[in-house]
């Protein structure tokens, strides 16, 4: 632009020197060759002073908010995939746990059952052995006029002198007192133990071993026993 007005300005001096104007045509040739000239020297100023180190040259606003969208759109992405996965491994690590605690209680309730069933098995199998054995003597007691429908039945080895009783047809004895058994060996009234009446038809009681009797008999006897018998408290009696 500076150029332009030099070159303008010669001119001018040029034509108020000589006092005749140039022709149109050639005036118009010149001004056109000058602009185009005036042009390219812009242009080229302009590609040198891009292409300088050093130069910083800001994005349009239009491509520098496309340029920060992509990213933060895919930050957020990022953020919900992980979120989602968070809530999904956790409410799965959640299930599993739950099935784990009621497997374990599971297996707690069985190894419970089978520990009862256990010892269910082994009570039978002495009971089984008592009763069958050869050498065990069967006493049946019935109920005296106290409890007429009592009824009780020891199996006594005399060999071994092992001691076994069914009491399961005995009433509930009232609070304070329990159900003592005796064994009879003419006069002589011998302390066999003590007794629950809550037994099971195919539940024996281990009792004292006794080395000899001719008869056996229960009485009701103040909680822990009695060092003689309560024969006005008579609930049964056997004879071998």
């Amino acid at each position: 632009a500076q150029e332009i007005r030099e070159i303008r300005a010669a001119l001018s001096q040029l034509d108020h020197a000589h006092q005749r104007a140039p022709r149109a045509e050639l005036r118009a040739s010149i001004m056109d060759a000058i602009e185009s000239d005036a042009v390219a020297v812009s242009k080229r100023s302009t590609s040198e002073a891009a292409l300088r180190p050093g130069s910083v040259h800001p994005l349009p606003e239009s491509k520098r908010a496309s340029s920060m969208r992509y990213p933060m759109a895919a930050s957020w992405v990022i953020v919900a995939l992980s979120v989602g996965a968070a809530t999904y491994f956790g409410m799965k690590w959640r299930s599993a746990s739950i099935e784990v605690d009621e497997l374990r209680q599971e297996n707690e309730r069985m190894a419970s059952d089978l520990g009862v069933i256990a010892a269910r098995a082994q009570n039978t199998q002495r009971t089984l052995a008592v009763v069958r054995s050869p050498e065990s003597r069967v006493v049946t007691m019935n109920g005296t006029a106290h409890a007429p429908h009592a009824h009780a039945v020891v199996f006594w080895n005399p060999k071994s002198h092992e001691l076994h009783l069914a009491a399961n047809s005995l009433p509930q004895p009232p609070r304070g007192k329990q159900y003592q058994l005796w064994a009879i060996k003419g006069e002589a009234k011998i302390d066999a133990g003590m007794f629950s009446a809550d037994g099971s038809a195919d539940q024996l009681q281990r009792l004292k071993d006794i080395a000899d009797a001719d008869a056996f008999a229960v009485t009701l006897e103040p909680e822990g026993g009695s060092p003689t018998p309560s024969l006005d408290a008579m609930y049964a009696l056997g004879k071998l």
